[in-house]
């Protein structure tokens, strides 16, 4: 059985005020925290992370932070360029984990699953940072371009010499 979420008040006020949000709007976050009557910076952050994440799941409306100042709805133009943020850091992370992963000491010394796991994440990891690189992205967005649409996962990975 599915266990029944309820949101708090807090949260269902603050999702409220952003349901009236346009495009282009910035809220700031004084407002934000004169409705639930506590900081949404500190302690009625966690009110604020959920509002956001609702309305993006049930409106579509995505926003994003301004620093110490409040949150602004983006366009779609906005919501296009804000992926790239995203993959700088999936491979600063991808990057990250390869250098934890190169950190063991004795390899040798590992029983023989713990070998398969470091070597399978090592290379998940290497594929992952590579994937994500500006040379990775020019040649799908190529590829996505001659194909005057989406192409599959499938057509990216056969670019990259690879197949499902």
């Amino acid at each position: 059985m599915k266990p029944q979420i309820t949101m708090s008040l807090d949260t269902q006020m603050l999702y409220e005020r952003l349901e009236k949000a346009q495009i282009g709007d910035l809220i700031k976050y004084e407002e934000l925290s004169a409705i639930i009557g506590s900081d949404v910076q500190i302690k009625g952050r966690g009110s604020l992370q959920s509002a956001r994440k609702m309305a993006m799941r049930d409106k579509s409306m995505v926003f994003e932070s301004v620093r110490d100042i409040g949150i602004k709805r983006l366009a779609d133009a906005e919501i296009v360029r804000s992926g790239q943020a995203y993959i700088s850091r999936i491979r600063r992370h991808a990057r990250r984990g390869m250098r934890v992963l190169v950190s063991v000491q004795n390899f040798e010394a590992l029983p023989n699953d713990l070998k398969i796991r470091h070597n399978a994440t090592a290379s998940m990891l290497g594929a992952v940072a590579q994937f994500s690189g500006s040379a990775a992205q020019k040649r799908i967005e190529g590829a996505v371009e001659a194909a005057g649409n989406k192409i599959s996962y499938a057509k990216t990975l056969e670019l990259f010499g690879g197949a499902q």
